[in-house]
């Protein structure tokens, strides 16, 4: 998922090589990473869908895309403790919420001059790259 991630922050698209064999069947292999990207879309999609990249790209294991008025924080890694995404200080406008994508649960978080400092709920809702929606700021400086 992080090629994925990192292409799609950047306005670029991520291809997969496919090789189906001479009767037209899929290698096993090769199915079962369609399968993971297919269920991780299914939960994040749409955090990539439709999105265009931010004027930031990256903040720490964070990349980010956009799509309308929302923001997304796309977390490379999954972390205990509270991480603070820096370019997105008070300064940056106020956010006035944060979800994370396939979990139901609150995400608590405080904003600072500092940045905003994001609470990682105890349980992951995926297995790769989790997508917090982050709301509330204007979203007018888009990389093109």
């Amino acid at each position: 998922m992080r090629k994925l991630v990192e292409n799609v922050s950047h306005n670029g698209n991520y291809m997969l090589n496919i090789s189906p064999k001479s009767d037209g069947t899929i290698p096993e292999e090769q199915k079962q990473i369609l399968l993971g990207v297919g269920n991780w879309l299914s939960i994040n999609g749409d955090g990539i869908y439709g999105t265009r990249a931010w004027k930031t790209d990256k903040d720490g294991p964070f990349r980010f895309t956009t799509k309308g008025k929302s923001l997304y924080a796309i977390a490379l890694q999954w972390s205990d403790t509270a991480l603070t995404i820096g370019s997105l200080p008070l300064s940056a406008g106020k956010v006035s919420g944060i979800s994370l994508f396939g979990n139901k649960g609150k995400i608590n978080f405080s904003q600072s001059n500092s940045g905003l400092k994001i609470t990682f709920p105890t349980e992951k809702p995926c297995d790769y790259a989790f997508v917090f929606k982050i709301e509330g700021i204007v979203i007018n400086d888009v990389a093109n």
